[in-house]
Formats: structure tokens, C-alpha cells, sequence
């Protein structure tokens, strides 16, 4: 090999090294932008269906199978009972799958079918659009279910009578306080409730 074949040959060496640099880096980006349009609700859908390990703002660590999914919210079965928690009250997730699964609405598992004594909650697999928080809570509320919310170190039990845009009363089922043992309505600030369940 003469000085310009070697020359050459070493021009064309450089020249691959950087088209491959150039297509990792590419692929890098790519890569990057992807992830960066990949929402917390993506994710998540990826485990309809499946076991999810979740901390609440209070600290409690919640484990049940994640049945639907939104923006604003999430519905668990958790020790047989169907939880709806609100997304903004959870901190972390355990084990969350970096694979997403973009829909345009979610459709609850199998699971949901079984399930039909609560129409708000057939009223999720049956819907054509996302639903906000507050929709569902007006759904539970026209279905006059008895529920048991937790905002909080705070247990109300009782049905919802209300829903404003941010808050909620609940009409509890007994307040004991030292001056009465009657049914009252509670006012809850929609931002602290961390978790409901359909009794």
C-alpha cells in the first residue's frame, strides 16, 4: 500500500468512526426526545392489570392491582376493595415500567367487569374520554354510594353530597363528639383527599 492508499484509507477509517459517533449521537437524541413527551400516565398504563407498589403523601405504602388510569387519577383494588386515589396525593412508584403505552383514553382491565353493582364504576369502562377527578366524585355522588375517605390522618365514612371544584362534604355516617352523636356534614378540601373506597 502506497502513501496515498494509506492516506486514503485512513481519511476513509475517519470518516466511518464519524458517521457512527454521528449515528449514536442521533439515536442519543432521539432517544431523549422521546422520553421527555412520555407522561406519568404513559407509564402507568403499561401496568393495567398488574401489581403497583405506590407511597401516599401520608406515608402509607399502598400495594394493589391498578385497574384504571387518568391524568388526575388512579383506581386500585387493593385487599379486594376498589380504591380510587387521586394522582396528586401519590409521591412515589415502585418498580414503575419505563415502557409507556400512550392511549387516547384508558380502558380498565377485565377486572373492572366484575365489579358492576357500582354503576359509576361500570360508567369507567364504558366511557368514551378521560375523566377528571372531580367527575368521578360527581358520579359517586349521583350513585349516593357509602364511601370511606381518607385525607390525611383523617377517616370520614359517609355518602358525598357535594362537589365543588375543589372540595367536597361528605354526610357522615355518626360523629361522636362529647356534645352530639348526630350525622354531620364534613367539608374536605379536594387537595388532601388521598385515597376513597366504595363501601
Amino acid at each position: 500500500m502506497d502513501r496515498w492508499e494509506r492516506l486514503f484509507a485512513q481519511l476513509e477509517a475517519e470518516q466511518s468512526s464519524e458517521e457512527s459517533v454521528d449515528r449514536r449521537a442521533t439515536a442519543y437524541e432521539v432517544s431523549q426526545a422521546e422520553t421527555r413527551n412520555i407522561t406519568l400516565v404513559d407509564r402507568m398504563r403499561g401496568h393495567l392489570g398488574s401489581r403497583l407498589v405506590l407511597t401516599l403523601e401520608t406515608g402509607e405504602l399502598v400495594d394493589g392491582q391498578l385497574v384504571a388510569v387518568e391524568p388526575e387519577w388512579l383506581l386500585l383494588t387493593i385487599s379486594g376493595q376498589r380504591t380510587l386515589i387521586p394522582a396528586q396525593a401519590v409521591v412515589t412508584f415502585r418498580n414503575l415500567s419505563r415502557k409507556p403505552v400512550v392511549q387516547e383514553h384508558s380502558e380498565g382491565s377485565s377486572e373492572m367487569e366484575e365489579d358492576e353493582r357500582h354503576s359509576a364504576l361500570a360508567a369507567l369502562r364504558k366511557r368514551s374520554r378521560e375523566w377528571s377527578l372531580e367527575q368521578v366524585l360527581r358520579a359517586i355522588q349521583s350513585d349516593r354510594e357509602r364511601i370511606a375517605l381518607s385525607a390525611g390522618p383523617i377517616e370520614v365514612l359517609g355518602m358525598i353530597v357535594a362537589v365543588g371544584t375543589d372540595h367536597l362534604d361528605v354526610h357522615t355516617e355518626v360523629e361522636r363528639t362529647p356534645h352530639t352523636q348526630a350525622p354531620v356534614v364534613v367539608t374536605v378540601s379536594a387537595a388532601r383527599i388521598t385515597k376513597i373506597v366504595l363501601l
